[in-house]
């Protein structure tokens, strides 16, 4: 979705609790990887959260450049095979368009419920998951509504996890074992695939 498809009071809305650090009880105030300051007006980042039930399991937020320089790392291989999957199930213009199409009280508020109510692969509703993902992306104090932010059902997850390469995995094995503290080997493949992939 191109920013234009919203106006400005749309697009950017204040950063919902559910995207919140339960670690820090409030935002995100760190890049997971560099440490920058990420409530900087400026500072574009991404936050990932995975929950089993209520529970968070997963947390973390990291900027931009560190996303990208990460998400270049992996292997062409995984690259295109992800590409290809999310093709095929994927429905962009249809997403774009219930989105733009919402209540106008909805888009003139800050509500996100609509963009993470179901898995954006398999369009299953998040209350009937017992695991999930959910991923934003962020400018400052401020969450950015267009195509994003999404939900990613456990189901999906585990499916993105097969199409990854041995190269890619062991790339996601060193960052949950590096930055998130927890051995890759004892974490469910749901939990174990970092939105990043997407």
């Amino acid at each position: 979705m191109e920013p234009e498809m919203f106006d400005d009071s749309e697009l950017y809305v204040p950063i919902p609790k559910i995207f919140h650090s339960v670690y820090e009880d409030g935002p995100f105030s760190r890049c997971i990887v560099c440490s920058t300051s990420l409530l900087d007006e400026t500072c574009e980042y991404m936050i990932e959260k995975v929950f089993r039930g209520t529970e968070v399991i997963v947390e973390y937020a990291m900027c931009q450049t560190c996303a990208e320089q990460l998400g270049g790392e992996l292997s062409a291989e995984s690259t295109a095979r992800i590409e290809r999957y999310l093709a095929e199930r994927v429905d962009w213009a249809g997403r774009l368009r219930r989105l733009t199409e919402l209540p106008d009280e909805t888009l003139a508020g800050d509500d996100i419920e609509p963009w993470i109510d179901r898995c954006l692969v398999s369009g299953e509703p998040r209350a009937g998951l017992h695991s999930y993902q959910i991923c934003a992306k962020c400018r400052g104090p401020r969450l950015e509504r267009t195509l994003l932010p999404f939900m990613v059902g456990g189901p999906v997850t585990h499916e993105v996890g097969k199409l990854l390469s041995k190269k890619t995995r062991d790339q996601l094995d060193d960052f949950v074992g590096d930055y998130l503290g927890m051995d890759p080997t004892l974490v469910d493949t749901p939990i174990d695939t970092p939105l990043l992939v997407f």
